[in-house]
């Protein structure tokens, strides 16, 4: 009777590694007649499993994070949503809408209300900062100062880094991972000794970028934090040794701040005495970031739709 002297490799778990092991070696003639449940060998053959089982594990994850629909760890999700160009909705700060009346000094014509002027709200104990992402002007009407305005919640940071033309590791990393993305304001100053800035915005579409376009790029990566890119001075202008980046932007207690609905003004404001907000609504729209499993569902659906609005499903991928 012929004997099978081959290895068999159809087992992934360790009893079964082992019994594959044992199986191929009492086919040799060197081991027919060992007791492999022997102290000695037996360790031996333990370590053989276990090795092979701990390398079967390793290729299956290996596999598994490298494809959307299986992919398990968030680091491998974004990665592979990357490729889609598919950005990951971040941490979205609660928004409220209403009309703030102001008492000035003076006989002004405009009152401008600076980015991030800070207004409070409280709920369950807890307060927390609300603040305008854009600059506003309010004119006066016959004496009265008073528009609508929305605020958005959030504790505003600020990061800086000057830029290393020579250093090409250099990143610009924004370090908080509850930052709003929606709020972000990046701007460059020409260097330490000049303070010409310049304003850049998100790119939106890539065809309608040229040389000139002052531009960032966005995407998430390792640890959940965001990281900004520039342009390259054909597709968006390219940053230039020296220049100091600023970015501002708020840090989010996402769902946590909705339904506030009073806020009372916390900042100073020249020619401004007093500020009142009067709410139109709770504030709403606060959320955590995307999860894992938000992003496989809608990062084909969005690459699917190609930012175009023209079938239904198109519509679906916008509105998620």
């Amino acid at each position: 009777m012929a004997i099978d002297n081959n290895l068999r490799v159809d087992e992934l778990n360790f009893e079964g590694i082992k019994d594959n092991f044992k199986r191929y070696l009492q086919s040799q003639d060197q081991f027919r007649d060992y007791n492999f449940d022997g102290a000695g060998i037996s360790v031996l053959l333990d370590l053989l499993a276990y090795n092979t089982y701990y390398n079967s594990f390793y290729l299956n994850m290996v596999a598994s994070e490298a494809f959307l629909s299986t992919a398990q760890k968030r680091n491998s999700v974004v990665n592979l949503a990357n490729s889609l160009n598919y950005v990951p909705r971040s941490t979205s700060s609660a928004s409220i809408t209403g009309t703030l009346a102001l008492t000035v000094s003076g006989s002004p014509v405009s009152i401008n209300i600076p980015a991030f002027t800070k207004f409070v709200g409280s709920i369950d104990g807890t307060s927390f900062i609300f603040s305008n992402v854009d600059s506003k002007t309010i004119f006066s009407a016959s004496g009265v100062f008073s528009d609508s305005i929305t605020l958005k919640e959030g504790t505003l940071i600020t990061t800086r880094y000057t830029v290393v033309s020579a250093d090409a590791d250099q990143r610009f990393l924004i370090p908080n991972s509850r930052i709003d993305t929606t709020t972000l304001n990046v701007t460059v100053l020409n260097s330490a000794v000049d303070s010409t800035t310049r304003t850049f915005t998100p790119s939106e579409n890539l065809v309608e970028l040229d040389s000139t376009s002052l531009v960032y790029f966005i995407q998430e990566t390792e640890d959940g934090l965001y990281e900004l890119k520039f342009g390259d001075d054909i597709f968006g202008t390219a940053l230039d040794n020296g220049n100091i980046l600023v970015i501002r932007y708020l840090v989010s207690n996402g769902a946590l701040a909705n339904d506030i609905n009073a806020l009372t003004y916390s900042d100073t404001i020249t020619n401004v005495t007093a500020a009142t907000f009067t709410a139109a609504d709770p504030a709403t729209g606060g959320s955590a970031r995307e999860t894992v499993a938000q992003i496989k569902f809608n990062a084909p659906k969005s690459y699917e739709a190609q930012n175009r609005a023209v079938t239904a499903e198109d519509y679906k991928a916008l509105l998620l």
